[in-house]
């Protein structure tokens, strides 16, 4: 923005002589009146310098930080002086003036109407660049989550991975069991059908067995009887 108040430049304001009355050694109302012109025209060019550098500090806040409260901040403090510019004038303007001083108050008038504008500029697209910076912020916060999520869901992509081929080598392994298993009731299928026909056989051999004893008996009976009847002849014999 550029101000239409000239340049301040350091002076001092000539000092009015005050005068005594006759009757009761005060200062004059003219005398009073010239002292609160030179009062308000100090207090109005120290407000109009601390707008220049409250506009120019507005500007050149860094909205990429997180500094909304300072934003705020600011703009009260520019409505708070703009406020009190406005007031000085209205007092200098309610006040008896020479035509110098008239056109002096006109232009200084125009200076605080050119402020009001700059600050309503300068706060809207102050306002714009803020709301920028918030949507680019939420852009680059919604990346990095989008980010994250993504770095989770490979994280978890590769778990589900590594389950699954773990399932798969268990899977392998039951089915290897299974076949060890299947052969195993195999051979033992083959042990029972063997065991089941020496089952039926036993019969068979029991009887064989018996047979055998039954006949080894008889033989040793025979026996028996045809030694008794050698050593008898024997006895006959010899007596």
């Amino acid at each position: 923005f550029f101000s239409l108040r000239p340049p301040f430049c350091c002076f001092e304001l000539p000092k009015l002589p005050t005068t005594r009355s006759g009757n009761a050694g005060g200062v004059s109302p003219k005398i009073m009146e010239d002292q609160q012109k030179q009062q308000l025209k100090r207090e109005r060019v120290s407000l109009e310098n601390e707008i220049d550098q409250k506009l120019l500090a507005l500007c050149k806040i860094d909205l990429s930080k997180d500094i909304e409260s300072g934003l705020h901040a600011v703009e009260g403090d520019i409505e708070a002086l703009l406020q009190a510019l406005q007031k000085v004038n209205n007092e200098m303007m309610s006040l008896d003036c020479t035509t110098v001083e008239r056109q002096q108050n006109e232009h200084h008038r125009e200076i605080m109407q050119g402020y009001f504008q700059d600050f309503k500029t300068t706060k809207a697209k102050m306002k714009h660049r803020f709301e920028k910076e918030a949507l680019l912020k939420n852009c680059q916060k919604d990346i990095e989550e989008f980010k994250t999520g993504a770095a989770a869901l490979g994280k978890e992509r590769d778990a589900i991975g590594k389950v699954g081929d773990m399932a798969n080598q268990i899977l392998a392994i039951g089915e290897s069991s299974r076949e060890r298993l299947q052969a195993q009731r195999s051979t033992f299928g083959s042990i029972l059908d063997k065991s089941g026909t020496l089952i039926k056989k036993l019969p068979v051999v029991n009887d064989i067995i018996q047979k055998i004893h039954k006949k080894k008996s008889r033989d040793m009976i025979i026996l028996s009887g045809v030694i008794g009847l050698c050593l008898f002849l024997c006895w006959l014999y010899w007596k």
